[in-house]
């Protein structure tokens, strides 16, 4: 069985329309609560790689010149009628018509100078703006339908962010009445799940993990080792940050650096979907296979709200033959998202593969009935007509 190294950025690829590269964030949500006791942060051994000089500047800084011309219009009087938070996008909309929606991670500045960049990119720019303004702004991270690649040995995972602009006005402190908002957001579909808001230090935070998963792409592992560094003086705990360096000390030879990683995330429960399938690859390399598959197994415990994660997830398992494991995490996708078409035709096909021909009928129509493109309308359709001889295939 082929091993990959799972970075399980963000990946823009489902925002562009060729390029593959990303905005990150990953499943960082842990088994439970970390203790409440202050852990104190592996360090990191310099040892062994070669920093490279990059830029410090703040990523959501913009030159003089930027900051006047978005000023001069923010504050015409010809707009004055309009709400703040609308002529921040009617000036986004005016000036970033030509803007290319490739995957490049850029800054505010690069951004707006290239007219180009993913998501990511796309909500920093906006930040950089907004923050000239007394308007209120937070980032959400949208689950859509990923995009999972094999590069090489590396297998990655992509998803999406976005930006909302609040006008509002306060009451007393704790509360306020909402005016008005509007999401900055030029990838949208039916199926996206808004998921949790992200703080503006972890946006940064993905920032330099995309930047980190691009060089490590290209085979730069001593700039992959330097953007890792620049995430983990944000948060030393960041568990992504950490699954990050451990591949690259695993990626340069340094294995034990690699384990001691892993064991102390896993002790620590900081453990994500990424960081427990790489360990339990690491593992095996080592060959401590009864502790690999009991690790392994700790992803039942994980609470992550994405349900296209339990999708995926169950659709491996089914092709490994682990239909009960399989068979739980559709319905967790479903319990999650029980709109989407997906879980129900992969529950329909798992069941017609047990012969449970009832069940696979009563999944089947239902995602006949929630799918909402014609083609996958019409091959639901079809597998009504042809329902038990319904096997797993790609």
């Amino acid at each position: 069985m082929r091993a990959f190294l799972l970075i399980s950025v963000l990946i823009l690829g489902a925002c562009t329309s060729s390029n593959r590269y990303h905005t990150l964030r990953t499943d960082t949500q842990t088994i439970q609560e970390i203790p409440d006791q202050i852990l104190t942060p592996p360090l990191i051994i310099d040892d062994g790689f070669t920093l490279k000089d990059i830029p410090s500047e703040n990523i959501f800084a913009l030159s003089a010149e930027h900051q006047a011309h978005f000023l001069d219009y923010f504050n015409h009087p010809i707009h004055s009628t309009e709400r703040p938070h609308r002529r921040i996008k009617k000036y986004l909309e005016k000036y970033l018509n030509k803007f290319d929606y490739r995957g490049e991670t850029f800054n505010a500045r690069q951004a707006l100078d290239s007219q180009s960049g993913n998501c990511l990119s796309l909500a920093i720019l906006s930040t950089a703006f907004t923050k000239l303004t007394d308007l209120d702004y937070k980032f959400n991270l949208v689950h859509v339908a990923p995009i999972y690649e094999e590069l090489g040995d590396i297998q990655v995972l992509s998803s999406h962010v976005n930006f909302t602009i609040y006008d509002k006005k306060k009451v007393e402190p704790g509360f306020f009445y909402a005016l008005g908002k509007v999401t900055i957001d030029y990838f949208r579909t039916s199926s996206a799940v808004t998921s949790s808001e992200v703080s503006e230090k972890e946006l940064s935070i993905m920032y330099w993990h995309n930047l980190t998963a691009d060089a490590l792409l290209a085979g730069n592992i001593d700039l992959a080792f330097t953007y890792t560094k620049k995430a983990y003086n944000l948060d030393p705990l960041y568990p992504e940050t950490l699954n990050f360096l451990a591949v690259l000390y695993n990626r340069r030879g340094y294995h034990e650096r690699a384990y001691a990683i892993y064991d102390f995330m896993l002790k620590n429960q900081l453990y994500t979907f990424t960081a427990i399938d790489n360990f339990a690859s690491l593992l095996r390399t080592r060959g401590e296979h009864r502790r690999a598959d009991g690790i392994a197994e700790l992803v039942i415990h994980i609470t992550n709200d994405n349900p296209y994660t339990w999708l995926h997830r169950g659709i491996d398992n089914a092709k490994q033959g682990k239909l009960k494991l399989a068979e739980s995490q559709f319905k967790k996708s479903l319990t999650l998202a029980p709109y989407l078409h997906e879980p129900h035709f992969q529950l329909a096909k798992l069941y017609a593969q047990q012969l449970k021909m009832g069940a696979a009928k009563k999944y089947l129509e239902q995602a006949f009935a929630l799918a909402y493109i014609p083609e996958h309308q019409q091959r639901y359709k079809a597998k009504l007509y042809s329902l038990k001889r319904a096997r797993y295939a790609d």
